[in-house]
Order: structure tokens, then sequence, then C-alpha cells
């Protein structure tokens, strides 16, 4: 699995692409209400980070690295950006 994908699948995010979409959708949710929602792209190489998912989470390129390589939780990322 790659990096992208095993650090939405700690955010617990859930698959919401629709037939059609280019790419699959995914969306956060904390306590009913939307968090965040990226697309998943996969770059040439799976285990670079493709730039739009750090921003569409609105953390750093290291952060969602730990998150993938499960030093940091959803917990964690809920209070970095603001949302615990």
């Amino acid at each position: 699995m790659e990096v992208a994908e095993k650090a939405l699948a700690k955010l617990k995010a859930m698959n919401e692409t629709r037939k059609g979409d280019a790419h699959p959708t995914f969306a956060v949710y904390h306590e009913g209400r939307l968090v965040a929602r990226t697309g998943l792209r996969h770059s040439s190489k799976r285990d670079i980070l493709v730039p739009h998912l750090k921003k569409d989470l609105r953390v750093s390129t290291r952060f969602v690295l730990e998150l993938a390589r499960c030093t940091k939780y959803l917990d964690d990322w809920l209070y970095e950006v603001g949302d615990a």
C-alpha cells in the first residue's frame, strides 16, 4: 500500500468516489462534519507523496509520512488542523 493510502486509512477516510470521477475521492469526517476531502492520485513512484494530498489535509509532507508510518494518528491530525 502506498503512503497516501496508508495515511487516508489512518484518518478513517471514506471513499466517496462517484461514477465517472477521474480519481478516487476520499473524505474525512469528525463528529459528522466534513473536515477534509482529497483525491487519490498516483505518482510514478508509489512511495512518493503527491503534493495535493498534504495541501488538502492541511499538514506538512512529514506529517503525512508519519501518519503512513504509524507514528501519528487521527487525534494528532485533528489537533494539527484545529478540529480536536
